[in-house]
């Protein structure tokens, strides 16, 4: 399957959501948060009940250190910021899109793919705090969304998930897997495309497709580079999880730049297993 092949397989699967009105309109509002109309943005959000329940659940969950109970997502933005409360409706927008077509993989472990994405941005959130770089919450709503690219995967062409899968246990390296499997392609370069073709934030869309290549990005470095990390950390260890013996090493340079120790890398990573369990039952 040649690259072009990829996204037209993309484009022409059944599987493919078709985006409602309603989430159009919330996209595109929150493309420029600067610009944005907050009240208009959370009328448009109380329209659609789930989401709005949703977000406002996890808002409401403890995790975010709110001391009041927030009743709508005017309030949400005021205590968490634009970016972040973006973020979160970007989420669980996917979730709900995605949720019905999640396990069509037969090797692919949707479980595991949550926790992963959960591990990924409490990692991000435990080294921004160690750091004292970026914004905490903003960080962690950018570790849910990272991995997009695997989740349209799943949803559109599970049989190509398989077959990454199948490399990955013979002790392929899952970007080398990818690369293979998808004609030189990867889920970062298919959730960049995504981002893309529903119009997300560009901010968001580096993340997505730097993640795994952090110093091919000229913006967002230190939030890319941090990402990077989280998600090698986080990689290693639920990968373990599900038996696939992986090396996923942290590039050396972005650990000079955002000034991580190797013992850092290492606490955070024999908290996180704890740390996780405690977010997913925040986010269940």
């Amino acid at each position: 399957m040649n690259q072009i092949d990829v996204y037209k397989a993309l484009e022409a699967s059944p599987k493919m959501p078709v985006i409602p009105p309603a989430i159009r309109d919330i996209f595109e509002m929150i493309r420029q948060p600067d610009q944005l109309d907050i009240d208009l943005l959370a009328e448009k959000v109380t329209l659609y009940d789930e989401l709005n329940q949703a977000v406002l659940a996890n808002v409401n969950s403890g995790y975010y250190q709110i001391s009041r109970t927030i009743n709508n997502i005017n309030e949400a933005i005021v205590f968490l910021g634009m970016k972040t409360m973006r973020n979160l409706l970007i989420y669980f927008i996917t979730e709900l899109l995605f949720h019905d077509e999640f396990g069509k993989s037969t090797l692919f472990s949707s479980h595991q793919y949550w926790k992963h994405n959960l591990g990924t941005a409490v990692a991000c959130n435990l080294l921004s705090s160690k750091l004292k770089i970026g914004d905490k919450f903003q960080l962690f709503s950018y570790g849910l969304c990272h991995d997009i690219g695997f989740a349209i995967l799943n949803a559109c062409l599970p049989e190509l998930v398989d077959k990454i899968y199948e490399a990955m246990n013979r002790g392929v390296h899952h970007i080398v897997a990818e690369k293979i499997t998808l004609g030189g392609k990867t889920h970062a370069d298919i959730g960049s495309w995504i981002c893309e073709r529903w119009g997300l934030p560009e901010d968001l869309g580096l993340v997505v497709k730097y993640h795994h290549s952090p110093l091919l990005s000229t913006d967002n470095l230190n939030e890319i580079e941090l990402i990077h990390v989280a998600d090698c950390i986080s990689t290693e260890y639920y990968q373990r999880l599900i038996g696939l013996n992986v090396h996923h090493p942290i590039n050396a340079r972005v650990m000079q730049n955002l000034g991580i120790t190797k013992d850092m890398v290492e606490e955070t990573g024999a908290s996180l297993p704890d740390e996780v369990e405690q977010v997913s039952r925040i986010f269940a």
